[in-house]
């Protein structure tokens, strides 16, 4: 940008808005850079069952579907989908010594970023937390985590690690022995994490203790359904401590619909097959079904899961990006959801083709018993998705924990899939679902779906 560009730009509000970007953008590379950052903003997961709930699949190595139970998934959405999952090496009740077995292909892998946390069924099983830091001779790791922390910074990774919450009540609980080791090895991270400018430490213990408790660990109220896992709303809290720690030494990586002629209905890659994915259309969309009053944009069609109600308006977007459509649901019970979807034609798409789509929610403040949003696309039995309800269930089916009640900003991306050998079409799809009886009022925005150059 030139001197006079920047003048020229300074004269508007929204100018001034993209001076600002630009200039964050800027410098978060720069601090990046001199931080000794990786090369690029591609992660992969290392550990035991917290980390495996990356996907959908869990110990799959890659799955096309993005869990809503994940400390990733959740921070990348508030970062505006800055970053990129490559795979996931953690499985459900592994200990270090197992899990880490598979760091060289954690490694291999070329992700800039190395996610590792799991010290929970060490500790469980009688592991010191001297044997988790420096090893032990029977392990499949036998060097301990110390060095496998040594071995992502010398190839030029940059780590993540949370502090251990541990067992904090029924058949978990942990005794006064587990106690002092998790004590220890979340010191051993700290003082790691503080000589070592690469190491992102999240203290998930901070966020998740309860002060209170004077004797044994006890987890605060509404975070683990099991005492063990982190549940959907313990998720956000530590997300929302990741994406501020990331926030400073990651760049834009720009995924959104910016303008309406961006939909051509020739397919190909690089162009969005969503149409009015900016809701300029204000009218002619399908006949609205029972519940859901409101306006009907083109191209749009709603629907409902149980009898929840919502009224549909439109908004203009605060960045300029067209418009908002704007939900607001009221829910009667849990598992009630509104839908919103696209059925999009594949004629001009051919096999193996490369799709992903996704949009932005902004939630307003003040819902009560709303569990989240999630997407979800289908190409005939392939599907991708991202926030997948499926891995946040209550006994009956239906979510069991409520997401938080602040207002808030996710951006969601599904992960690729690929168009398989049979012909047909395929639907985008953008679900709202309760966590009991309640209200919510979102903001959709910025829908897309786009053929990609390459499976990235």
């Amino acid at each position: 940008m030139t001197f006079g560009e920047m003048v020229a730009l300074f004269a508007t509000r929204a100018g001034l808005k993209k001076v600002r970007e630009r200039a964050e953008g800027a410098a978060s590379l720069a601090t990046n850079f001199a931080m000794g950052g990786p090369a690029n903003q591609q992660y992969t997961t290392i550990g035991d069952s917290r980390m495996a709930y990356m996907y959908g699949g869990a110990s799959t190595p890659r799955s096309s579907a993005l869990s809503a139970n994940s400390v990733m998934n959740m921070a990348n959405a508030l970062l505006g989908q800055r970053m990129t999952p490559l795979a996931n090496y953690a499985v459900p009740g592994e200990r270090h010594d197992e899990y880490l077995a598979r760091l060289p292909q954690a490694l291999a892998s070329g992700a800039g970023y190395i996610v590792i946390h799991g010290y929970f069924n060490d500790i469980q099983f009688g592991l010191t937390a001297d044997q988790i830091w420096n090893g032990y001779s029977s392990g499949a790791w036998s060097t301990g985590l110390k060095a496998a922390l040594d071995a992502c910074r010398a190839a030029g990774r940059r780590v993540i690690l949370f502090t251990e919450t541990g067992g904090g009540g029924g058949p978990y609980q942990f005794d006064l022995t587990k106690l002092r080791e998790t004590l220890k090895i979340n010191q051993r991270l700290r003082e790691y994490a503080w000589g070592n400018n690469a190491v992102i430490l999240i203290d998930a213990a901070y966020i998740c203790w309860e002060p209170s408790a004077t004797t044994q660990i006890t987890h605060r109220s509404g975070y683990f359904d099991d005492y063990v896992h982190w549940n959907h709303f313990a998720n956000w809290m530590i997300a929302k401590a990741l994406a501020a720690a990331l926030l400073p030494v990651t760049v834009p990586a720009p995924c959104m619909s910016a303008a309406g002629f961006e939909y051509q209905s020739a397919l190909m890659e690089g162009i969005n097959a969503i149409q009015n994915g900016l809701f300029l259309t204000t009218t002619g969309g399908p006949t609205l079904p029972t519940g859901i009053t409101g306006v009907r944009p083109a191209n749009w069609t709603y629907s409902r899961v149980g009898v929840p109600t919502a009224d549909m308006s439109l908004v203009a977007n605060a960045d300029g990006y067209g418009n908002d459509l704007v939900v607001a649901a009221t829910f009667t019970q849990r598992g009630e959801q509104i839908i919103l979807s696209q059925s999009i034609s594949a004629t001009h798409m051919s096999p193996g083709d490369i799709l992903r789509a996704g949009c932005v929610v902004k939630i307003d403040a003040g819902a009560t018993n709303y569990w989240g949003s999630f997407m979800r696309n289908e190409v005939l039995n392939t599907t991708m998705q991202d926030f997948n309800v499926t891995t946040s269930l209550g006994p009956s089916g239906a979510p069991a924990v409520a997401g938080p009640d602040d207002a808030r900003l996710v951006t969601h991306r599904t992960a690729y899939c690929v168009v398989p050998d049979a012909a047909g079409n395929f639907t985008w799809t953008l679900r709202l679902v309760s966590a009991g009886a309640g209200s919510v009022t979102a903001r959709i925005s910025r829908c897309w779906e786009r053929q990609q150059f390459t499976a990235v």
